[in-house]
């Protein structure tokens, strides 16, 4: 039997299976291209679908790679595009939460990495464009409260199907 998106519920199983392809695919590209890049300090990116890095004595920055949601919309008759959303998300464990040293390369980072993937059509994924960044500075609860630089990029990225 052959279901169409529009017959598969949108809170179904079935649908997240219908997303999460296109969004694995979407991911593993940014992961790709991080991990293709140089980047001021070096790092490493990893695809995962839920951010729970817990740092205890990790010195070094972590990089995730999280999908956060799709649209799919008709472009035509014939043409559709999935409006993809993936979250690059860096995390550093700060030796003494007021160094601010500490926290400026992690806000350095996602500022590079919103630059580097804005406008880029994505090597691995010849159909896929960065069209658009939202990029947040550390997050200051988790400076405070758990020694934790966080920061995040959100990605959208527009792929024709």
């Amino acid at each position: 039997m052959v279901r169409r998106v529009a017959d598969v519920h949108p809170n179904s199983h079935e649908a997240s299976l219908i997303v999460s392809a296109t969004a694995r695919s979407v991911a593993a590209a940014i992961v790709a291209e991080i991990n293709a890049t140089t980047w001021t300090p070096a790092v490493t990116a990893s695809r995962v679908w839920v951010s729970q890095t817990i740092l205890t004595t990790h010195a070094g920055i972590v990089v995730d790679v999280v999908p956060v949601g799709s649209t799919l919309e008709l472009m035509g008759r014939i043409q559709s595009m999935r409006t993809v959303r993936v979250s690059v998300r860096v995390v550093k464990k700060l030796p003494h939460p007021s160094a601010v040293s500490d926290v400026d390369p992690v806000a350095d980072l996602i500022e590079a990495i919103g630059e580097h993937f804005l406008r880029l059509r994505l090597p691995t994924l010849g159909n896929a464009l960065v069209t658009a960044v939202e990029d947040a500075p550390p997050d200051q609860d988790a400076i405070e409260q758990e020694g934790l630089a966080v920061g995040v990029c959100t990605l959208t990225v527009e792929v024709e199907l």
